[in-house]
């Protein structure tokens, strides 16, 4: 393998090892599917694999036959130097090209096998009928991914229901909320469910409790990008929280207060600190 990239060996032990630590790619999910995919990439990218897959299929090369060039009895006699130049340069060209060829077919043919070590069983089953024989590396991706939008079309219906759903509680940040609500709009447009922009900010906005109103998203606020909405509502949930600490803090620091003044009461009964009569045992007898 180290004929294709000057990579040593040391590099490519690594890169295997990249390639052994990829999961098995077991179920077409969108967001699953992405970062899997250039997971993928990344790995062929790093065992010099990636020019199938950046590059288009180059033509065959044929190597032209060099009798063709010979002086022939009744042609005018050229240069010799200049015909032998000219030849020298198209046979290199011709054996670029060819090594060029090679290289393409021989790095497509791994990446195929390595795309099936990766997938289960059933998925390879479905990506054979979808891409079809003869199927090079980059249409057999792009066969995988047809796969994969097509099961988020047949779920668009349960993730439009999910984010309808979506709330935020208090559970986690609402920066992890807010990113959450972003995958299901992502999962939305890739089953080629797009929603206005204001109105998938707006339903974001209203899966937040009622403390964050005070943020006040209206019409006028539609300028905001949805980067600018997440750090809003982060930076607000910073401050409830503050909030929310000091409101303890001034608790407790009450309660230490009852409790001091409490122990500098005395009682009239027995003479002790502590308690009032009322509560003193020697009253009581």
């Amino acid at each position: 393998m180290a004929f294709y990239h000057s990579y040593s060996s040391d590099d490519d032990s690594y890169s295997l090892s990249m390639y052994k630590e990829l999961k098995i790619l077991d179920e077409l999910e969108y967001m699953k599917w992405l970062g899997w995919k250039a997971d993928f990439q990344n790995v062929m990218r790093c065992l010099g694999l990636s020019v199938a897959l950046d590059q288009e299929k180059p033509n065959e090369p044929t190597l032209q036959d060099t009798s063709l060039n010979e002086e022939k009895p009744n042609e005018p006699t050229q240069n010799p130097s200049l015909t032998s130049l000219v030849t020298s340069l198209t046979s290199l060209l011709e054996k670029a090209d060819l090594a060029r060829y090679q290289k393409w077919m021989r790095c497509d043919e791994l990446i195929i096998d390595y795309l099936k070590g990766k997938l289960s069983r059933d998925i390879c089953l479905r990506l054979k009928l979808e891409a079809g024989d003869g199927a090079n590396a980059k249409q057999t991706l792009d066969a995988l991914e047809r796969l994969v939008l097509e099961d988020e079309r047949r779920n668009s219906i349960a993730t439009f229901q999910e984010l309808m759903d979506m709330r935020y509680e208090g559970e986690g940040e609402v920066g992890q909320h807010l990113d959450r609500v972003e995958v299901l709009l992502q999962k939305l447009r890739a089953a080629d469910i797009v929603l206005p922009e204001y109105f998938a900010k707006k339903l974001a906005f209203n899966s937040l409790p009622p403390e964050f109103l005070r943020l006040s998203f209206t019409d006028s606020d539609e300028k905001w990008e949805w980067a600018e909405l997440r750090r809003r509502c982060v930076k607000f949930e910073m401050i409830l929280m503050e909030i929310r600490e000091n409101e303890i803090r001034e608790q407790q620091q009450q309660e230490e207060i009852g409790a001091k003044k409490r122990r500098l009461v005395q009682c009239y009964c027995c003479g002790k600190y502590g308690h009032i009569a009322r509560n003193c045992w020697h009253a009581s007898t």
